[in-house]
């Protein structure tokens, strides 16, 4: 289906209603409105990689730009705001967004730091270059195991948590009035 520009203009509404609302987790958004939004975010991502890519600033060992990021950081409020919305429309309470997803994104960032603490920034950056003669075996403790251990149970509620949270995200909103406001429809 070839969409026209009345029909984008039509759907552009519910980016621009969801930057407006930006700090806004009151209230109900529809499923249109919330996935209208990700759509939008993620077109509007890709010419930030490009410009990222055009003036050099894409950092391949991290994998994201300097254009990009501050654009994922400036969308970050508006993208929350509009993911709790949705999980009221279907009468949850926002707060099972950090619990699904928050929290195993934190300690994440948590667990790379320890790994950066006790590796160093040198190993994460090398990638594929990295001479096994330049690891320092004593660096490899039973403590590592440990982190090793944390990092796959993390990784595993953060897959679990994110396909429950995609189902949260898909469901049909409650019919009417709930506890967190009217129906957005």
């Amino acid at each position: 289906m070839i969409l026209t520009w009345p029909k984008i203009k039509l759907n552009m509404k519910w980016f621009i209603k969801c930057l407006k609302q930006y700090a806004d987790f009151n209230g109900r958004a529809s499923r249109q409105e919330y996935w209208m939004f990700i759509l939008f975010q993620i077109i509007f991502y890709f010419p930030a990689l490009g410009l990222d890519l055009m003036f050099g600033t894409f950092n391949s060992s991290v994998g994201i730009g300097v254009i990009s990021f501050a654009y994922s950081l400036t969308i970050l409020i508006p993208t929350l705001a509009v993911a709790i919305r949705r999980i009221h429309d279907i009468g949850k309470s926002g707060w099972i967004y950090f619990y699904l997803y928050g929290i195993p994104m934190i300690l994440y960032f948590i667990l790379i730091g320890v790994f950066i603490g006790m590796f160093g920034t040198d190993l994460l950056l090398m990638g594929d270059d990295i001479d096994p003669n330049q690891i320092d075996p004593s660096i490899f403790s039973p403590s590592m195991g440990i982190i090793g251990i944390l990092f796959l149970l993390d990784i595993i509620y953060l897959l679990v948590g994110g396909i429950w949270l995609l189902i949260f995200l898909i469901r049909k909103g409650d019919i009417g009035d709930n506890d967190y406001g009217p129906d957005p429809q």
